[in-house]
């Protein structure tokens, strides 16, 4: 999405492209995963609005974490958990802070996250 933005000449063409896009997804019947580069120079709240579910995800000095903060129609857990990304996959330590997964991988107790993760 962030490359939408890039080739808009303004605002409001950006926002008629995204909401065509999405009206043609929605008419293909297509679940979709979208990303966007988020800063303080160019926020994506606009985004946010349109979507049904956000995961943010950050890299931290203590290392990864993840949050999910819109989830529409569904409950999930607030807060942020740690995550590490591995060859088999996203592994995330809900309720855990990243300075904490140390302890927790040394020791083997860590869950890959499943359908049910964020309930």
């Amino acid at each position: 999405m962030t490359q939408f933005r890039y080739l808009a000449s303004d605002p409001q063409q950006f926002h008629r492209q995204v909401l065509s896009f999405l009206h043609y997804l929605t008419d293909q019947q297509a679940t979709v995963l979208l990303t966007s580069e988020y800063s303080e120079a160019t926020p994506d709240d606009d985004l946010q609005f349109l979507c049904d579910g956000i995961i943010n995800v950050a890299n931290t000095e203590h290392g990864r974490t993840l949050n999910v903060s819109k989830c529409r129609g569904s409950g999930f857990q607030e807060g942020r958990s740690a995550m590490r990304i591995t060859e088999r996959g996203i592994i995330v330590y809900r309720g855990c802070s990243p300075k904490h997964t140390t302890k927790l991988l040394r020791r083997s107790h860590y869950r890959a996250a499943s359908p049910g993760w964020m309930s």
